[in-house]
């Protein structure tokens, strides 16, 4: 039987001790032309300029190499991601992620004039070993003079299934309606809730808000296709709570793409794609805005933006499938969808996916239903012949069905006695799959021209399962759920024999036994979020939950239990009722109180210079206790691996100093006892 004992302050820490493993750095608005070592063509190079924006404890940033290094514990399936606004040489570049010497994700742009700039962004999922570095690189088939990044990312998202499945998505689909940009950021409008499904995010007004305090690190990736001015430079870009995407002082919100639409061509059709981790409080508001050298109308007329928080423990189903470096065309036909035939099996969970080679799709075996994160991206290049323009449009089809917010469009050109024109699209989605039938493939057309040959030169489509659909099933099986009052304090604790897609626990009070119906009570862990559940198992499960709010002798109070699953179905259980005694210790008949199990709250609380933590244990174990700062990280080991017995209370005092006797700061910290028997955490606030 596992036991766990959740405390109203459990949430911050466990978020921070047990999320996924990430890191992100960041090109901002970058004006240094690199130049290219020794004016080579088509030999790589790494792309420099980068700065650190945010990473766990497995990640860090190098500047002297510009990558992302792994630590020596690192291991693990990851998926790699990369965005890039630059200018540069005529020529035709080449870009790739490299994960330890390796080349993937490899995608081309052709830059059509010096002052042009364009955009590019790959994914792929990758096994990465420890130690391993994972950067950015790139190479010209010229020989090429100058090279400048001006808004790049790379993200690593370690690939586990969210613990706390909160993600949010909005997009716009066929949209034929200007706006006017200005050099002031305005917002980009004309966005819908495209997944009806959302967990823990709401969409109104073209934002996204937080609707369940669900505060931590997130994945965001933006893709938008415009059109607009010529000879204009147009930027967009994700702002946090409506701040400008990115300025001084202004942090974790640079996920910023920047693309020219070239001089004379007023129907030119271009597009971009940013990705990078955020940090969101429980306030925060995201919107998309735009902006560019003067006042231009501009049309949007495919965008999405998808957010997932990067939390989780659980390996999840996972698939990808690949073209490299393909040399066949493709021949559309105007305004019809074509299958690109192309592709070959790559990364895939084989318990979960197969790669149908002669349909080129992905289709999921003996997989449960779930929302998907799905990424894709492609470099397309367009056959000699007159001189005319035509828009390609790619999107991911489900069972022959388009999906509308993972399309994206691009503008080619058809040119008569020059280079073959090469652009670049990618596109991002969350899509829910329902086993066992659904197919995904990718598929192309063109709106303008008939007969064009396109060739798919590159290409890869990624998914990996973000949270579990509901199939019908009550999320747990609840055994006992009862209130106690141990000292002072009302504590709940219920079992479950089982339970199936679990994401955690809501607990609700109110003063009578019709209070949560007629909406009078109030939800206990409302600032703290979810209180974790235990997923999916068959073993019981031990849980309690101390009450901090004020409570009055006397009084009887009634309380709730509610269960969530993945996909934010709920089920509900109780009330159960409390009344707390008067004088409890004066009455010789008053039951005996059970003993105070656990790790207790440190004593005095806020304290300086020093305070006590105490905990006791019902069973005899071997334990660790140390401490953290709020970003997870230990500080300092009180002791480890002792032999604490059972029933007695064990007393330690901390001095606020480091593991090396240096004095912290003021701020808050945790305080974890790690036990054979179960894990327990408190938080604590040291003032100077």
């Amino acid at each position: 039987m596992k036991k766990v004992v959740i405390f109203i302050l459990f949430l911050t820490i466990s978020l921070l001790l047990y999320a996924g493993e990430y890191g992100s750095m960041y090109i901002t608005n970058n004006s240094t032309d690199q130049g290219v070592p020794g004016n080579v063509a088509d030999t790589w190079y790494n792309v420099t300029d980068f700065t650190e924006m945010i990473k766990s404890s497995q990640w860090t940033f190098n500047g002297t190499t510009d990558s992302l290094d792994g630590s020596t514990s690192c291991a693990g399936k990851y998926m790699v991601r990369f965005s890039l606004s630059f200018k540069g040489t005529l020529a035709l570049w080449d870009m790739a992620l490299d994960v330890g010497g390796v080349k993937y994700a490899i995608i081309q742009r052709r830059i059509s004039t010096i002052t042009d700039i364009g955009n590019a962004s790959g994914c792929c999922v990758v096994d990465i070993a420890n130690s391993q570095h994972v950067g950015l690189c790139v190479k010209a088939d010229d020989d090429p003079t100058s090279f400048t990044p001006v808004h790049c990312q790379v993200v690593v998202v370690e690939m586990q299934q969210a613990t706390f499945p909160y993600y949010g998505e909005m997009g716009i689909s066929g949209n034929s309606s200007a706006q006017t940009l200005s050099t002031s950021w305005p917002e980009i409008t004309n966005y819908s809730d495209t997944n009806a499904n959302l967990a823990g995010w709401t969409y109104s007004s073209d934002v996204l808000t937080d609707a369940t305090g669900t505060s931590g690190d997130y994945l965001a990736i933006l893709s938008v296709s415009f059109s607009g001015a010529t000879a204009a430079d147009y930027e967009f870009g994700l702002s946090k709570e409506n701040a400008d995407p990115y300025g001084v002082g202004v942090t974790d919100t640079e996920i910023v793409l920047k693309r020219t639409i070239a001089s004379g061509k007023e129907d030119d059709l271009g597009n971009g794609n940013a990705c990078g981790i955020i940090n969101l409080s429980n306030t925060d508001n995201l919107r998309v805005k735009g902006k560019t050298s003067d006042s231009y109308n501009v049309t949007i007329p495919e965008s999405n933006l998808t957010l997932i928080k990067l939390d989780g423990t659980n390996t999840t189903p996972y698939a990808c499938m690949v073209v490299n470096d393909n040399s066949t065309a493709l021949t559309l036909t105007q305004n019809t969808w074509i299958v690109e035939s192309h592709f070959a099996g790559s990364i895939l969970d084989a318990s979960y996916w197969e790669f149908d080679g002669t349909n080129d799709q992905l289709t999921p075996i003996n997989l449960s239903a779930g929302y998907y994160l799905l990424n894709y991206f492609l470099s397309v290049s367009v056959e000699l012949g007159s001189n005319n323009n035509f828009n390609t449009y790619c999107s991911i089809f489900n069972n022959g069905t388009q999906i509308p917010d993972a399309t994206i469009v691009r503008q080619l050109q058809k040119k008569v006695g020059a280079v073959r024109d090469i652009g670049a699209a990618s596109g991002t989605a969350i899509i829910a799959v329902d086993n066992p039938d659904v197919t995904l493939d990718l598929r192309l057309y063109q709106n303008d021209l008939g007969g064009p040959s396109v060739t798919v030169i590159y290409s890869s489509v990624n998914l990996f399962r973000i949270a579990t659909i509901n199939d019908g099933t009550l999320p747990v099986t609840l055994s006992s759920f009862t209130a106690q009052y141990i000292e002072d304090t009302p504590t709940l604790c219920w079992t479950t024999q089982s339970e199936t897609s679990n994401a955690g626990w809501n607990i609700y009070r109110g003063e009578t036994s019709e209070a949560l119906s007629n909406e009078e009570a109030y939800l206990l862990n409302l600032s703290l979020g979810l209180i974790p559940g235990a997923g999916s198992t068959s073993e019981p499960t031990d849980y309690s939950f101390e009450d901090f709010f004020p409570v009055y002798q006397g009084n009887t109070y009634f309380y709730w239990l509610e269960s969530v699953d993945y996909s934010g179905a709920t089920e509900l259980y109780g009330p159960i009722s409390l009344t707390i005694p008067e004088n409890e210790w004066e009455n010789p008949n008053s039951p005996e109180i059970p003993k105070p199990y656990g790790l207790h709250q440190n004593y005095p609380n806020p304290f300086n210079p020093s305070t006590e933590i105490s905990f006791m244990m019902k069973e005899s174990c071997f334990a660790e206790l140390s401490i953290y700062n709020v970003k997870g990280e230990k500080i300092k080991t009180i002791f480890t691996n002792e032999s604490i017995p059972r029933d007695e209370l064990k007393i330690y005092n901390w001095n606020g100093k480091d593991e090396s006797s240096k004095e912290v700061s003021t701020g808050v910290y945790y305080y974890k006892l790690r036990t054979t028997k179960g894990n327990f955490v408190r938080k604590m606030i040291l003032m100077k």
